[in-house]
């Protein structure tokens, strides 16, 4: 088996002038000479040449209200701009944007989101940059032979095109809007070297935070569905030692099926976002429709070792704690079985 692995990877995620982070930040995932070996993955990035060492864990670490949160969303960010940017614009309408709002001699500046990643074997750096009204600069490349090829390059309304599927790039540029990205109307073109890079952003880039729980616990409770899943998420409930020995399920009725399927395709389909997604800038009406699912869905009860036998709890009985990891245990299983960014 080669040891040289060829997966979708994260190699590094960089921002500036973005929610509270006023200068550039950069997270990298690539390994130092610090690492312990068996830690370090190699990942092929081209079709010659030495792999990558990359770690498949970070922690990030820091005082209080020193932005670690923030860096979540900031990538948060970026997938949301990539994922509804033609979708959900309007001609003319403003961006809506998070800059950093303590200093007004920078808030004016443009945001820029830049990320590398390796994606089938292929190393692409893809980024934007962008203000109150329009993306001011966009630019794509990748290296499928160690040097960079490009795919596409943006200025303002000055778009430079590679040299591979050129024709299809330009039918892109008759759809395209100042306040749209380019990747994100390609990907609505159906682009075949530019609709991979756009998935990415939307399947294998997972956020867990507070507002997005009750969307992961539907995310897990559907997973039960599948006898190889089931038994993946089942051995994480159990790893964690509280004493949960089974999961009980009652069919729907039909009719309450297709209610909640209903429910769950508008909540997925809402502005671009998945049920892994965060939550923020959603209506209130939201939560109350996602708790509307659960209901529904979760005819789900956890199974407790209890003296003389086994007891069944709804989900409404169980911990914050319990309900907390259930919620992690589905895209975890998930982003492990599919290499995705969790």
């Amino acid at each position: 088996m080669d040891s040289v692995l060829k997966p979708s990877c994260l190699l590094s995620f960089r921002a500036e002038n973005a929610r509270s982070f006023k200068d550039e930040l950069e997270l990298s995932m690539l390994a130092t000479a610090m690492a312990e070996s068996h830690c370090v993955h190699e990942v092929a990035w081209r079709q010659v040449g030495s792999p990558l060492r990359v770690l498949p864990v970070v922690g990030v670490f820091g005082a209080n209200a020193s932005g670690k949160s923030n860096l979540l969303r900031i990538m948060y960010d970026m997938r949301r701009y990539v994922l509804g940017s033609f979708r959900s614009s309007v001609p003319g309408r403003a961006i809506t944007r998070h800059a950093f709002r303590l200093d007004r001699r920078v808030t004016g500046r443009l945001s820029r989101y830049e990320i590398g990643i390796v994606l089938k074997g292929v190393r692409y750096e893809y980024g934007f940059e962008l203000d109150d009204e329009r993306v001011c600069e966009e630019w794509a490349y990748r290296y499928p032979k160690g040097r960079a090829a490009m795919l596409f390059h943006r200025q303002g309304y000055d778009v430079r095109l590679g040299a591979a599927e050129r024709s299809r790039s330009r039918r892109v540029l008759d759809l395209l809007r100042p306040n749209a990205l380019f990747l994100s109307t390609a990907a609505a073109a159906d682009h075949p070297l530019l609709f991979p890079l756009y998935d990415w952003f939307d399947r294998n880039l997972m956020l867990a935070d507070r507002e997005s729980r009750v969307n992961r616990q539907v995310f897990t409770a559907k997973m039960f569905d599948s006898g190889v899943r089931r038994k993946a998420v089942l051995q994480m409930l159990r790893a964690a030692d509280l004493g949960i020995t089974g999961v009980s399920e009652q069919p729907l009725e039909p009719g309450e099926a297709q209610r909640a399927q209903r429910v769950i395709l508008a909540i997925e389909d809402n502005d671009g976002r998945t049920a892994l997604s965060g939550s923020e800038g959603r209506e209130d009406r939201m939560e109350e429709r996602l708790l509307e699912v659960m209901a529904e869905m979760t005819n789900i009860k956890l199974v407790h070792r209890a003296s003389g036998g086994e007891v069944e709890f709804d989900m409404e009985d169980e911990s914050l704690g319990t309900l907390v990891w259930f919620s992690l245990a589905g895209p975890a299983v998930h982003a492990l079985r599919f290499g995705a960014v969790f």
